[in-house]
């Protein structure tokens, strides 16, 4: 009687060897700074150009105000309110998604969760920025409708030499994850840990099945 070592089924290869390899939808330069000199919310908007409808609240709107204070110092304010939006201060490599959006405290936001938090950023410097955008409208209790369908994204706010603002670089990943300072996403759908063990008991079986009939 042969030993045999029980073959995986190839359903199984494919299901844990393509998870890591999904990618999905990257939108580079989607946040827009635009100056406002004078205006009722600030000298800037900052908002997303490419992933909503910039200044139209028809379709989702992602909007914030940046009124300079002087002394080097930048106060942020939500204007669009359409949907939840999040700003958060990041560091490049930081992995934006659903835990990363709980676990850590908004700089300024649309949700009434944090006061206004103003940004010190002296000339030559720069900040990473971080946000969250409830596309869906899922619009109840933080942090209730954080989920895996909705944009997370980055962006660099630079401080130029002649004192104004500026946004070198930036992406939003549609319906994903985004790694800060990269164009690289990774998959938040991924499967429960049932469904992990589901595939294995029918690898086990499907195995079990074939060492029989070779004996």
């Amino acid at each position: 009687m042969k030993t045999l070592i029980p073959a995986i089924p190839v359903f199984l290869v494919l299901a844990f060897g393509l998870l890591p390899t999904l990618q999905a939808q990257v939108i580079e330069g989607d946040a827009t700074l635009v100056s406002t000199p004078g205006g009722g919310f600030g000298n800037y908007q900052v908002g997303l150009a490419k992933t909503t409808s910039f200044g139209s609240a028809t379709s989702g709107l992602f909007l914030f105000g940046i009124a300079n204070q002087g002394n080097d110092t930048f106060e942020f304010n939500y204007i669009g309110i359409a949907e939840a939006t999040i700003l958060y201060l990041a560091n490049p490599e930081d992995a934006i998604g659903p835990e990363f959006v709980v676990g850590n405290t908004p700089f300024a936001s649309n949700l009434g969760i944090t006061p206004l938090n103003p940004l010190s950023l002296p000339v030559g410097e720069s900040q990473y920025f971080a946000y969250y955008d409830d596309r869906n409208f899922e619009f109840f209790a933080f942090p209730d409708f954080v989920n895996n369908d909705d944009n997370y994204g980055w962006f660099r706010l630079d401080r130029e030499a002649d004192g104004g603002l500026s946004i070198s670089n930036g992406a939003t990943a549609v319906a994903a994850g985004i790694t800060v300072g990269t164009t690289t996403s990774f998959s938040l759908a991924v499967p429960e840990p049932s469904s992990f063990a589901l595939l294995f008991v029918l690898a086990v079986v499907a195995s079990t099945r074939r060492s029989r009939k070779a004996i």
